[in-house]
């Protein structure tokens, strides 16, 4: 079915592969498997070949043109592959080929054509069909070919460790402390910062709270930090509008009442303080989209027309749970793909990722300090994740509201560091500018 008309395949090179191995047996089958699988054989008879040679090699048994006879017999499929003669065929008279790496290269690129020539004409009857959102279709043809890109697995260079160190930009130096290297994000909170060793290229960094507890204010301090260090920010808020979030940050800066700000009862001095925030911010690298119903694939697409533009060096989504599926998802499905999505474009881009997270209010009912486990309706998130950090004020449990003493209290807890170690920083939260300090 795979080999209609017009789809692109070169049965020589699979039969030349296939041949080889079972001449020459496990070892070279070991070196193509690391590349290449079932689906990138063109032909149903070679597909059912490799998976004997497969079973064999995974049983530890000797693969050759006997075995993978009895093998395919065993599995009643030897005439499914027209039978030993066509076995005999692929070996027969077939010289030593010292290197298999062409043909492993052309059976990979191939098996990519067909994989877009095949999602293009899905892609093309949902269309005509007319039975899907557009919306929906274009994340699908975003996030089909953003997976089909990543198969150059077989082009991959392998180092060792000299090799790393030396080819490291910065030098030895750089290396040992990427933190002091350049690289890194630096967070605005220098505990916090040195717990961490700053956010560098590629690292996904989940930021989760209960709802209303200073998720979008962390935020927006790091995309300020950032940018005022010179980085630009692509910051994706998928709740506030971007006129919301730019009062929000004028506050903050401001040092005035977000309060008094909406309902205009400022002073002479307070409007000052405001005016002067806005030439601070008004030119910082920190871009907003207007709009706020975003897939993950509408993300990656944002972010390279972004990048095409504007040098960039971290991305905030805010937030994860708001995050739109794809065509029909469950909620549990949608999450998964999603943690998926975003930790491998923080790898594609090079860029430290920063995904907000909303808490379940398990914490709250019980009166404690967040944990792992109350991440909200999904647990690859926090697999997925380099370092999960929660900001929690106690002050806005409902069992805590008669403790003054806890107006103002909060903590900021790394609860996971993939590299480092975890902790709790004391913090204090002015809630009339929204600002962590």
């Amino acid at each position: 079915m795979i080999l209609e008309k017009g789809l692109p395949c070169n049965i020589d090179a699979e039969k030349f592969l296939l041949g080889s191995i079972q001449l020459e047996g496990n070892e070279r089958f070991v070196a193509c498997a690391a590349v290449l699988a079932e689906r990138d054989f063109a032909l149903e008879k070679h597909r059912l070949i490799w998976t004997a040679m497969q079973t064999l090699d995974a049983a530890g048994r000797v693969i050759g043109r006997v075995e993978v006879a009895n093998e395919l017999t065993r599995l009643n499929q030897l005439e499914s592959v027209d039978g030993l003669s066509y076995l005999i065929s692929l070996d027969d008279g077939m010289p030593h080929i010292a290197n298999l790496d062409s043909y492993v290269q052309i059976i990979c690129d191939k098996s990519v054509l067909r994989q877009i020539a095949i999602a293009a004409q899905s892609l093309m009857n949902r269309a005509l069909l007319a039975g899907d959102e557009p919306g929906n279709l274009l994340a699908d043809a975003e996030r089909t070919l953003a997976l089909l890109s990543q198969r150059d697995d077989s082009r991959a260079v392998f180092m060792n460790p000299g090799g790393i160190m030396d080819g490291f930009a910065g030098g030895f130096d750089a290396f040992i402390t990427p933190s002091r290297g350049g690289n890194g994000i630096h967070l605005p909170w220098p505990d916090v910062d040195s717990l961490v060793c700053s956010l560098q290229p590629a690292d996904f960094m989940v930021l989760a709270a209960r709802p209303s507890h200073g998720k979008t204010s962390a935020a927006l301090q790091i995309a300020l930090a950032t940018a005022k260090a010179g980085k630009g920010v692509a910051y994706f808020s998928l709740e506030m509008s971007r006129d919301a979030l730019i009062r929000r940050l004028i506050s903050a800066v401001a040092l005035v009442d977000s309060q008094k700000m909406r309902n205009g009862h400022l002073s002479a001095d307070e409007r000052e303080r405001i005016r002067s925030a806005r030439q601070e911010i008004e030119s910082l690298p920190i871009w907003t989209p207007d709009y706020r119903g975003y897939t993950t694939p509408a993300i990656r697409r944002a972010l390279k027309m972004l990048m095409a533009t504007h040098e960039i060096g971290a991305v905030i989504v805010d937030h994860f749970h708001l995050l739109q599926s794809i065509g029909h998802e469950e909620d549990r499905q949608r999450y998964g793909r999603a943690a998926d999505d975003l930790q491998r474009y923080a790898k594609e881009f090079s860029l430290p990722f920063v995904v907000l997270a909303q808490l379940n209010r398990k914490c709250e009912d019980e009166n404690r300090a967040p944990g792992l486990s109350d991440l909200a309706e999904t647990g690859k998130l926090e697999q997925n994740a380099d370092i999960v950090m929660f900001a929690h004020r106690p002050e806005l449990y409902a069992k805590n509201r008669a403790r003054p003493e806890l107006h103002g209290v909060a903590e900021f807890i790394v609860a996971k560091q993939r590299n480092g170690p975890v902790g709790k920083i004391d913090m204090v939260f002015l809630k009339h500018i929204q600002k962590f300090e």
